[in-house]
């Protein structure tokens, strides 16, 4: 059997360590005094956006108001998904979705965290 040299030891070691750097769990190694930012994903879209929203808007006034969507579904062109997620430097994740629907180039609907002025609650009254 034959013993390795301490160089193939040293670059093996840092190979794992390597690897366990990009596993998918935020707090694996949580070094102390060391800064982490929060970063933003997608589309911020506020209520103020959604505000110049109206029902029946064509799909261009649309993208002026809220910009190009995140996701444009290519099996569904009637469909726009609009997400945000933030990741706060404690590792919490906060996501906001709207998704709106068109039918001949009209908007006819939204979905998600945000109402359109207008549209009317879907929620069934108890």
């Amino acid at each position: 059997m034959r013993i390795a040299s301490p160089v193939r030891r040293i670059s093996f070691a840092l190979l794992l360590l390597g690897m366990t750097a990009c596993t998918s769990a935020p707090n694996l190694f949580v070094f102390p005094g060391v800064h982490r930012i929060a970063i933003a994903q997608g589309n911020y879209v506020d209520e103020e956006q959604l505000e110049e929203l109206r029902l029946g808007m064509t799909r261009t006034q649309v993208q002026f108001v809220l910009g190009t969507p995140l996701v444009m579904d290519s099996f569904d062109l009637d469909r726009w998904d609009y997400t945000y997620l933030y990741y706060f430097p404690t590792g919490e994740v906060t996501e906001r979705s709207v998704t709106l629907f068109f039918e001949d180039n009209s908007l006819v609907r939204a979905e998600g965290d945000y109402s359109l002025p207008g549209e009317e609650a879907a929620s069934p009254e108890a």
